[in-house]
């Protein structure tokens, strides 16, 4: 009994401790209550990061857990940052995400050393890409509250809007008020310069605002300017995104039709693209309908994805067919006369391989590595490919 007692005597600094050695692998957050935290924020001359979450959460209980104990994570916020955790649900985090608008979790926030809130992002986020997003919000530019302020003070400038819209997309804000502040600053007729037609790309995909229906009503001078493909495909953009969203929800006959009215009447050169469109993916699946749906879908396509997108599709479904795979391979083909990059060049290795043509296969695959490699991206998924083909 002595000797469990001077053990325990012996153990107890150290269980003492152990809470602070586990708050040093990652981010330390302040006890106390919102008032004594701006307090410490001021003193120290340092902004506050607060992170509001739910009891139920399950992405605030990840962050939680896999985010904010890393030691890389807890080494820039404390160096950076006074920072505060609110339960939404208790008295204080009830009114304090009234108070801030807070309705989706996890929100993490972010307020200057004297209390003001000057940028937020919603959602959870590995350790990396919230290091990136909290160094971002330190700097006045991508504050998208700051951005605000000015803004509202009359602040119009296009390069002023195109930065702050960026920063709002960044967080998923609405940026439709600043898209038009920007538009009507530059003017619908200077659209057609290459810098306001980017912005456009960028910003604008509604097939109903005025600047995509300046555009579609003047295609022929853009196209003049710009270069058909690249008018064409910004076109053809919003409506696809619309058509997306058709097939999705399985939308009944009279809305397709109502949206093939719309396309009629924008872009009246379309509208075989579209229903050839909506016919094969509402058909996609069924293997007697598919091929002959595929095949008139693919005379209206003329970008890329499209072409590769059905190419990859008759792959997965008639993989054994060589007839199907040879027409598959004519079609991937035209889609990298259009754009060669990772995975049209994937598509192409994988109809190929099918064929049990190896060794044009591995060429193709190659070039894909090329430009993985460059482009750091889906790397290890065209080595595998390769292994795949020599094996």
């Amino acid at each position: 009994m002595i000797k469990f007692y001077l053990f325990s005597l012996l153990l107890l600094p150290l269980i003492l401790l152990f809470p602070l050695f586990s708050n040093a692998q990652g981010i330390h957050f302040e006890q106390g209550d919102w008032s004594a935290v701006k307090a410490k924020a001021k003193s120290s001359n340092l902004p506050i990061f607060v992170d509001t979450y739910a009891s139920w959460c399950e992405p605030c209980k990840w962050m939680n857990h896999n985010v904010f104990s890393k030691e890389e994570v807890g080494a820039f916020f404390n160096e950076h940052y006074i920072s505060y955790k609110l339960d939404v649900e208790g008295e204080e985090g009830a009114s304090f995400a009234a108070k801030y608008q807070v309705t989706a979790y996890p929100t993490l926030l972010y307020f200057n050393t004297e209390g003001e809130l000057v940028h937020r992002i919603i959602g959870a986020f590995e350790a990396e890409d919230l290091l990136d997003k909290s160094k971002e919000a330190l700097l006045p530019e991508h504050q998208i509250y700051t951005l605000q302020k000015k803004f509202k003070a009359g602040e119009k400038q296009p390069k002023f809007l195109k930065k702050y819209a960026h920063a709002l997309m960044r967080v998923g804000e609405n940026y439709q008020k600043v898209i038009d502040a920007y538009i009507s600053e530059v003017s619908l007729e200077a659209l057609i310069e290459e810098a306001n037609f980017e912005f456009l790309e960028y910003y604008v995909n509604d097939y109903k605002h005025e600047a995509y229906l300046y555009v579609a009503a003047n295609k022929a001078d853009f196209i003049l300017s710009l270069g058909i493909e690249r008018v064409e495909n910004y076109l053809d953009a919003a409506f696809k995104i619309r058509c997306y969203k058709l097939i999705e929800n399985r939308s009944d006959k009279s809305t397709v039709r109502a949206f093939l009215q719309e396309v009629k009447q924008i872009l009246p050169n379309r509208v075989d693209y579209f229903k050839t469109r909506m016919d094969f993916y509402a058909k996609k699946g069924n293997e007697r309908q598919s091929y002959r749906l595929a095949k008139k879908y693919e005379k209206h396509c003329k970008d890329s994805q499209s072409l590769n997108a059905i190419a990859r599709y008759m792959l997965d479904i008639y993989g054994k067919s060589k007839t199907h795979l040879e027409t598959a391979l004519e079609w991937v083909d035209r889609a990298i006369l259009l754009d060669e990059n990772i995975y049209t060049l994937e598509t192409k290795a994988m109809i190929l391989l099918a064929l049990d043509q190896k060794q044009a296969a591995l060429e193709v695959a190659q070039k894909q590595l090329i430009l993985s490699q460059k482009s750091g991206e889906y790397l290890e998924e065209t080595q595998a490919l390769i292994v795949k083909i020599k094996g």
